[in-house]
């Protein structure tokens, strides 16, 4: 029904176009008449005109200007004419563009279902193409299963078995390198347990060596092992800030105990009280000892300082050493910034003939350095 009425519609239209186009046509041919008529039609008495000859043609252009107004009605006739059927033309388009958008979903599900059986079409074209090319494949697939059971038979029996034993080797070898991972795994479980070992029956030594010190220290000083005074891991000891000046002025009983970067251990014991700083001091009862010595000694042992000999010597802040033993400067040690510089001498102490007692060698590197009193 949509389609019929729009198709009446449209030949409605075909149809007045022409009409259309010749009403508007007639229109403005006699508006243009009518104008041209109205521009040329004024009446003027002209001077010196004699008043019947005025009065005749006041009526000419009276009979004309008649005329102008019929040709102004027709205008206005044809005029609305032509307005008649525009307006029925007019309705007749809205009409149809009503119509025609009415029926965009009904023209849409058409193209819709036109669509769909095109491409059940193509479909049903393409398995139509396929199935002589299937047949095909499915025949190659077949002769090569037939050739291939074909030429399996014809296989070399040595190769077969070659490939057997190869295949057998290595299922062996990766059998035998899980194997050695596993050995290798339980021996460095082993080690890292006998490392844990001797770490804790080193620690066990280290702590009985200490006790062994301390014990030491009590003989040769007839005192008590008392609290640190000065660490060297903790406490800072670079020229011009260190603190070991601080901490040792007005104490008594010191006890100074270095160890180098190559396993010696030593260092000295002031007994009087460190009264004065930058300045050597005299005390009868200081030694030098050494605790463990690379090649040199094979126990503790105590150095007394000969006699008449200044002994000590605390560094100042500015100093660029951090103390002195014996008066031959028998140990010599430099501040943090220049620790590598720090020697032995041993020029003042009694060591029985027996050389680099304490250090091993003149110059030595201070790995740590722990001052402590003694109670």
């Amino acid at each position: 029904m949509t389609q019929v009425t729009t198709t009446q519609g449209s030949v409605h239209i075909v149809e007045e176009i022409p009409w259309l186009e010749a009403s508007v046509q007639e229109v403005i041919v006699q508006y243009k008449y009518y104008l041209d008529s109205i521009r040329n039609e004024t009446f003027q008495v002209m001077p010196n005109e004699p008043v019947e000859q005025a009065i005749k043609r006041g009526e000419g252009i009276f009979d004309r200007l008649d005329e102008v107004e019929r040709r102004r009605k027709l205008v206005v006739e044809k005029g609305k004419e032509a307005m008649q059927r525009v307006e029925s033309l007019w309705c007749v388009i809205e009409g149809i563009l009503n119509r025609c958008k009415n029926d965009e979903e009904v023209v849409g599900k058409s193209m819709n279902e036109v669509i769909k059986k095109i491409i059940e079409l193509e479909k049903r074209k393409k398995k139509e193409l396929i199935k002589p090319l299937q047949t095909q494949i499915n025949a190659i697939e077949k002769q090569y299963r037939e050739k291939k059971l074909e030429w399996e038979t014809h296989l070399n029996v040595c190769v077969e078995n070659k490939i057997k034993e190869e295949r057998q080797k290595k299922k062996e070898e990766k059998q035998k390198r899980k194997k050695e991972y596993k050995m290798k795994m339980l021996q460095e479980e082993a080690k890292k347990k006998e490392e844990e070992k001797k770490k804790q029956c080193c620690q066990e030594t280290e702590e009985q060596l200490r006790i062994k010190e301390m014990k030491q220290f009590e003989e040769w000083t007839n005192r008590k092992v008392g609290g640190v005074l000065f660490d060297s891991y903790v406490s800072d000891w670079n020229q011009r800030t260190s603190v070991c000046d601080k901490m040792l002025i007005g104490k008594e009983h010191i006890l100074f105990v270095i160890e180098d970067t190559n396993g010696n251990k030593f260092g000295g014991y002031i007994d009087a009280k460190i009264n004065v700083i930058g300045n050597w001091m005299k005390d009868q009862k200081a030694f030098l000892f050494s605790l463990r010595s690379n090649g040199g000694l094979s126990n503790m042992m105590k150095f007394p300082l000969k006699q008449n000999k200044k002994t000590f010597n605390l560094g100042t802040k500015s100093d660029n050493f951090l103390f002195l033993l014996g008066d031959g400067l028998d140990i010599f040690v430099y501040k943090g910034n220049n620790k590598s510089k720090s020697y032995c001498r041993q020029n003042f102490i009694n060591c029985n003939g027996i050389s680099n007692t304490l250090c091993g060698k003149k110059m030595f590197t201070p790995r740590r350095i722990v001052i402590s009193q003694m109670l």
